[in-house]
C-alpha cells in the first residue's frame, strides 16, 4: 500500500506544480482557481457560494476531512453491496483499459487512434466513474479484486484523507482526497493481474500515470494532451509500445516519463468533418479549457469584430461547466461535437491544436502568460488570413 500511496501523492504534486506554473504566468491566485475548479466539477454556479469558500477558507480545511470521510464510507457500502455476487476471477491474456474518462467522446476519439482495433481490448470498469462503454467488452473491477482489497482500500483511503488535510492544508483545498479509493483498488485489482495481461493507458503526469506505468508487465501508452517542457517530474516507468502525438513530444516523454520505450509509434491524425456552410466566410475555431477562461473571454470579445463564424470545442472536462453559457448566450457561437474543417484555429498548448497542424490547418497558439498585446498580434495574424 506505501507504494501505492507514493503514487498518490507523486502524481498530485506533479498536477500541483504545473498548475501553479500556469497561474503564475498569468497572474492567476491558484486558492480561488482550486474552488472554482471544484465548483464546475460538482456543478454549481451560483458566485455567491463562491465568494463564501473564498472568504471561509479555514473553516473549508477544517470541515473537508470530515466531509470526505463521510463520502468515503458511503463509497465503502456501496462497493461492498455492488461486490455481493461477483466472485473472484483469475484474468488471463487481456488487453485491458481501466476505464476512467468523464467522456464517452475523448475515450472513442483515443482508441480510434492507434492500429488496434476495439475488439482487441476489453475496459475494466472501475467503482465510481461513468459506464458507458457500450461499444467495448468490458467487466467490473470488482470481479478482479477481493473483499480484503476492499477493505484495505478503505484503510489506506483513511490515511489519505487525514494526511493530506495535516500536510497540505495550508497551500491547497479541495483535495477530494476520497478519490484515494478508487485508485487504491485499481492498485490491488492490477496487483492481481499477471504477466500475459497488457495494461493499455494514456495518462502523462497524474496519479494513474505513476500506478500504470509502475506495473511491472507489458504496458502500451497513448498519449493524449501535451507534456510541458518546463516541468520536473519523476519518470514512471518503462512501456513496451508508445503512440506519440508528434517527434518532439515523443521526445519530451522519452526524456522525462519513461526509462524505456521499446517501440514507437504515431497516433493516425484526427478526422476532420466538413461543415455545412451558409455563406463564403472563413471558420474560426478556438479549442478551450476552462482552464484559460479569462484568455478565452479576451480573445472572443476579438473575434466579435471579425467578419468570420467562431465555433469553440471544449475540453472533455468542461462538457458540463456552466461558465460557457456566457459565450453562447451573449455571442453568435456554437460548440463543435467532432473535429470540424475550420480555416483557422486559435488554441492553448494542446494536443489537438498539435493535430490540426499536422493535418495543414492555420494554428495560432497562446501562452499562458498572453497579455493584450499578444492578443491583438494573435487578431492582427488572422486578419491578414483572411
Amino acid at each position: 500500500m506505501k507504494e501505492a500511496i507514493r503514487y498518490y501523492y507523486t502524481g498530485y504534486l506533479n498536477e500541483y506544480n504545473v498548475s501553479n506554473l500556469l497561474l503564475t504566468k498569468s497572474d492567476g491566485n491558484y486558492k480561488n482557481f482550486k474552488i472554482k475548479q471544484t465548483l464546475d466539477y460538482l456543478g454549481i454556479s451560483n458566485r455567491w457560494f463562491l465568494v463564501f469558500l473564498k472568504k471561509s477558507f479555514l473553516l473549508v480545511v477544517v470541515v473537508e476531512p470530515f466531509l470526505y470521510l463521510f463520502v468515503l464510507f458511503i463509497l465503502l457500502l456501496k462497493n461492498c453491496i455492488n461486490k455481493i455476487g461477483k466472485s473472484t476471477r483469475v484474468i488471463h491474456n487481456q488487453k485491458l483499459f481501466f476505464g476512467l474518462y468523464r467522456s464517452y467522446d475523448a475515450f472513442k476519439n483515443i482508441t480510434s487512434s492507434v492500429d488496434f482495433e476495439i475488439k482487441d481490448f476489453t475496459v475494466v470498469i472501475v467503482p465510481g466513474h461513468e459506464d458507458f462503454y457500450k461499444d467495448f467488452k468490458k467487466f467490473s473491477l470488482l470481479y478482479i479484486v477481493s473483499w480484503t482489497d476492499i477493505l484495505k482500500s478503505f484503510i489506506g483511503s483513511l490515511f489519505v484523507i487525514f494526511y493530506s488535510s495535516i500536510k497540505y492544508c495550508k497551500k491547497d483545498l479541495f483535495f477530494r482526497s476520497y478519490n484515494s479509493f478508487d485508485f487504491l483498488l485499481s492498485f490491488y485489482a492490477l496487483s492481481r493481474l499477471d504477466g500475459s495481461n497488457e495494461i493499455i493507458f494514456h495518462y502523462l503526469i497524474d496519479r494513474w500515470a505513476y500506478l500504470f506505468g509502475s506495473w511491472p508487465y507489458k504496458k502500451i501508452f497513448i498519449q493524449h494532451g501535451i507534456l510541458n517542457a518546463n516541468i520536473t517530474q519523476a519518470k514512471c516507468g518503462s512501456i513496451e509500445v508508445g503512440y506519440f502525438i508528434n517527434d518532439s513530444q515523443e521526445k519530451l516523454c522519452k526524456e522525462k516519463m519513461f526509462f524505456n520505450v521499446n517501440i514507437s509509434k504515431r497516433r493516425k491524425q484526427i478526422s476532420i468533418s466538413s461543415i455545412k456552410k451558409i455563406d463564403s466566410k472563413k471558420y474560426i475555431l478556438l479549442i478551450c479549457n476552462s482552464f484559460f477562461y479569462d484568455i478565452e473571454k479576451k480573445i472572443l470579445s476579438q473575434l466579435k469584430d471579425i467578419d468570420a463564424h467562431v465555433i469553440i470545442k471544449l475540453h472533455p472536462k468542461d462538457k458540463n461547466n456552466l461558465c460557457y453559457n456566457d459565450f453562447l448566450n451573449n455571442n453568435s457561437i456554437s460548440i463543435a461535437k467532432d473535429f470540424i474543417d475550420a480555416d483557422i484555429v486559435i488554441s492553448y498548448a494542446s494536443s489537438l491544436a498539435d493535430e490540426y497542424e499536422d493535418c495543414g490547418k492555420n494554428v495560432f497558439r497562446y501562452s499562458p502568460d498572453i497579455d493584450r498585446e499578444g492578443i491583438d498580434s494573435i487578431i492582427s495574424k488572422i486578419k491578414e488570413i483572411l
